[in-house]
């Protein structure tokens, strides 16, 4: 099963790398996220051994910015079937750049691995690896790490924030405590803008109704990033304004539509029911602990939930929701395989119609 990574803010530098070296032969992010280390090759989630755990771990304890090195000299890398070896000669040999920032998670460093083709061309330079200089090589990796520590550092911070709103929505099961909905407004318009900043260098405004309809699509930072930089650009095509960039809830659900962002169940139906988020968030825990080669049980599933519940928690709450759970359940059969097939109450609940409230069969 190919797991699907979950937002970091190494993913935005990675677009960035693949805007400016577009024929990339590699890219490897090692990072940790929710107390798991992870690895992704080229954007496909590996399950980590536990000499790759070790592995990852030396490579982020690392006390450099950037490093260079040979790619079968890196086991992300060499693994891989569609990379050659080298020989030990070879004269592109060391054409493996990694970047480390330091994360705030655990201040240990998040890597970007970066294996360049053999025609590369850096920065405007006709030159090939092969004849470039050591310095010059330090020269590229320092310019590198400086350009895109800035946008590392701005997109991890943002994602904590964004993260804590989502939270901060979500405990008040959708719906705002009308003494801090002001203020929570204002906060989340700020990040907004925030975002519109990487994408545009004119004034952002966005509307409350745009803001509200944002709040309840519940999606996460990437997709955010994504709907507000597509808003910007689709407002500057319907309006004359050249000075400045409005978007309003019409332009926001415009673009929604269009991208297909928007789930088949409705926004305001997913970000309010209680049992449809449970769902989720079990399968999104089975998906991590599978990542890192656990067996999938009520145990351990509660054990990779943010945060952590114990197992009789777990089992309680699928029994509080049972009857909308079936429904989901039995509305979206292809939904939540994970625990489908892992969790028994979740099987027991399946059999159960929720129309009759009735076991089936």
């Amino acid at each position: 099963m190919s797991l699907i990574p979950t937002y970091h803010p190494l993913h935005a530098i990675k677009d960035k790398l693949v805007d400016i070296f577009p024929k990339l032969d590699a890219v490897v992010l090692l990072y940790k996220q929710n107390k798991q280390l992870v690895a992704e090759l080229n954007h496909e989630l590996k399950t980590l051994t536990e000499l790759e755990k070790i592995i990852v771990q030396k490579v982020r304890n690392s006390s450099l910015n950037y490093q260079w090195s040979r790619p079968e000299d890196f086991i992300f890398i060499s693994q891989h079937e569609n990379i050659k070896q080298l020989e030990l000669m070879d004269e592109y040999n060391n054409r493996l750049l990694l970047l480390h920032f330091q994360s705030s998670d655990d201040q240990l460093k998040d890597t970007v691995a970066i294996c360049f083709p053999k025609d590369v061309v850096f920065f405007g330079l006709r030159k090939s690896l092969n004849s470039l200089t050591t310095d010059e090589k330090m020269l590229i990796g320092e310019l590198l790490h400086k350009l895109l520590a800035s946008e590392y550092n701005l997109n991890f911070k943002s994602n904590q924030q964004f993260s804590l709103l989502q939270k901060y929505y979500e405990l008040q099961n959708g719906e705002l405590i009308k003494s801090h909905r002001n203020n929570f407004v204002e906060y989340f318009r700020s990040n907004c803008i925030q975002i519109c900043k990487k994408h545009i260098s004119l004034e952002v405004q966005i509307d409350e109704d745009a803001l509200i309809f944002l709040i309840e699509q519940n999606v996460s930072f990437d997709v955010l990033d994504d709907i507000l930089k597509n808003s910007i650009m689709f407002s500057q095509l319907v309006s004359q304004n050249t000075a400045l960039v409005k978007l309003n809830k019409l332009i926001i659900q415009t673009i929604l539509l269009n991208n297909e962002y928007i789930n088949p169940i409705q926004p305001n139906q997913i970000n309010t029911d209680r049992a449809f988020d449970i769902l989720t968030r079990y399968e999104e825990a089975a998906e991590k602990a599978l990542q890192n080669g656990e067996s999938i049980n009520g145990r351990v599933i509660a054990s990779y939930l943010v945060p952590a519940i114990s197992p009789p928690a777990l089992t309680e709450a699928l029994k509080k929701h049972k009857n909308k759970i079936s429904g989901y359940l039995h509305e979206f059969p292809d939904r939540w395989p994970l625990i489908r097939k892992s969790l028994k109450p979740i099987r027991e609940i399946e059999q159960f119609d929720p129309k009759m409230n009735t076991k089936l069969g």
